[in-house]
């Protein structure tokens, strides 16, 4: 099944982060696509500002919430811990996980208070699982609401795919 799926890499667009080695990496590869949402700066990848991270957190959250996010049954992971060791260090991370305002609330309902979702104040000081974790349910979403081409095309082919053979979209 795995073999007639695509893969969608959706790597972050900072100018610190490898996504652009990876993508050059993953140039030219069958059913291999990297989403791009342009920035002023035009690497490739998406956004991970306060703008997406305001719409990501609550997105999350409703999913846990409906039940529609659980460990898969085959779990691995890479480094020196253990799965029960991450999968731990990630729970953790996503009950730190919390709207911070920078400025106390008021009651004047006319004046808009700035905050921002963190975890960098829970136990492990970092929160970095608990937004990579929001990133691909919220970026698959946008995926799937885009006008993009290249991104209509693989949904279709995957699309026509249901009936023969079912095509995972990764």
């Amino acid at each position: 099944m795995y073999s007639q799926g695509y893969y969608v890499y959706i790597p972050e667009n900072l100018p610190s982060a490898h996504g652009s080695d990876i993508v050059y990496d993953t140039n030219g590869l069958p059913r291999t696509i990297v989403m791009t949402e342009f920035s002023e700066e035009r690497r490739p990848g998406v956004p991970k500002s306060k703008k997406e991270t305001d719409k990501m957190m609550p997105m999350l959250e409703r999913m846990f919430k409906a039940g529609a996010i659980s460990y898969a049954s085959d779990v691995m992971t890479y480094g020196d811990e253990d799965v029960e060791a991450q999968l731990s260090k990630l729970e953790n991370e996503l009950l730190a996980m919390e709207y911070v305002y920078q400025k106390e609330p008021t009651d004047d309902p006319f004046k808009t208070v700035e905050g921002k979702w963190t975890g960098k104040f829970g136990p492990l000081r970092k929160d970095d699982g608990a937004v990579g974790l929001a990133m691909i349910p919220y970026w698959r979403y946008m995926f799937h609401n885009s006008a993009d081409p290249s991104y209509m095309e693989v949904i279709t082919n995957v699309n026509n795919m249901v009936g023969r053979r079912r095509a995972p979209l990764i």
